[in-house]
């Protein structure tokens, strides 16, 4: 896949937003089948750069990412 679509994952997770070489890469929002999600940016697969993350109970935090983690 590559540019911008939706893909659905077999346990209820979808990722919606930019693709590259079938990786999400760019601006996207990812949800889990547990409902949390994470909206932003991502490289080759990984959270990348300024992003927000949300859990189930309400709860957002937002932040920067490298390789797929929080900076602090």
């Amino acid at each position: 896949m590559h540019g911008k679509g939706t893909f659905y994952y077999p346990d209820g997770s979808f990722y919606k937003g930019e693709f590259m070489k079938n990786q999400r890469h760019g601006l996207g929002k990812m949800r889990w089948e547990d409902g949390a999600y994470f909206i932003g940016n991502w490289k080759l697969g990984e959270k990348e750069g300024l992003g927000k993350v949300g859990k189930i109970d309400g709860s957002e935090q937002e932040g920067f990412w490298k390789g797929g983690k929080r900076e602090m």
